[in-house]
C-alpha cells in the first residue's frame, strides 16, 4: 500500500481508500462494517504505481492520484480515471518546435515521443528504445527521433503513427536535422574515443 485516504460523505459514514504500489489497485473499504471491500479499480500499467491519493474537496467522491510515472489522474470509483497532468518519467533529452504552429515534441529515456500544444498532450507514442534527439520536418508533417541504439524513427506528426524505422549505426544518434526543403535528413553520432 503506497497511500491511504479516508473519505467522509457528510454524515458519520467513512470510507477508507487504499492505493497499491505494486498492483496499481485503488480499493475502497467500508470502515463501519469492519473494513468490507466495496470497490476495486486497477490502473493501466503504463501510468505507473500509486504514490499519493488526495481528495481536496470534502463531500466529493473525486480522487486525485499521483503516480510513479509522473502522472496526475482525476476520477472516482464509479467513473474512469483520466490523466490531468502527464510528464516524462525519465530524463528528457530532446525537444523540437513545430515550424509554424504552437506545438512541440519531446522525447527521452522513458522511450516516449510526445506531441504537445500549449502544455496539453496531443499524442504520445512508445518507441523501441531511449530517444536522445528529435527533429521536425520543415513542413511539419513528420518527426524524426534518434535513439540510443542507432535507429532513426520517423513518425507522422499529426497523429504519431509510425512511418518507418531506419537502422543507421550501432551507436547513439546524437543529432538529427532536415534540410530546408525537407528532402534530406542529416544524422550525426558521437565517435567513440578513449579521451
Amino acid at each position: 500500500v503506497g497511500s491511504v485516504l479516508v473519505l467522509q460523505d457528510g454524515s458519520l459514514h467513512e470510507t477508507l481508500v487504499t492505493g497499491g504500489c505494486r498492483d496499481r489497485k485503488v480499493i475502497t473499504w467500508d470502515i463501519l462494517t469492519n473494513f468490507t471491500k466495496l470497490k476495486e479499480v486497477v490502473l493501466p500499467e503504463g501510468l505507473g504505481s500509486i504514490r499519493k491519493l488526495i481528495n481536496p474537496y470534502q463531500n466529493d467522491r473525486n480522487l486525485y492520484i499521483g503516480t510513479t510515472k509522473n502522472c496526475i489522474l482525476e476520477g472516482s470509483m464509479t467513473k474512469k480515471f483520466n490523466i490531468v497532468v502527464w510528464g516524462h518519467s525519465q530524463r528528457l533529452d530532446a525537444i523540437a518546435v513545430h515550424p509554424d504552429d504552437f506545438a512541440f515534441v519531446s522525447a527521452g529515456h522513458d522511450k516516449f515521443v510526445v506531441k504537445w500544444r500549449k502544455q496539453k498532450v496531443l499524442w504520445k507514442v512508445s518507441v523501441q528504445t531511449e530517444c536522445v534527439c528529435v527533429a521536425y520536418h520543415p513542413s511539419g508533417v513528420a518527426i524524426a527521433a534518434g535513439t540510443l541504439d542507432g535507429h532513426a524513427v520517423i513518425l507522422n506528426a499529426e497523429n504519431g503513427s509510425h512511418i518507418t524505422t531506419l537502422r543507421v549505426c550501432g551507436a547513439p544518434i546524437n543529432a538529427l536535422a532536415y534540410n530546408r526543403d525537407g528532402d534530406v535528413l542529416a544524422i550525426g553520432k558521437c565517435l567513440t574515443s578513449d579521451v
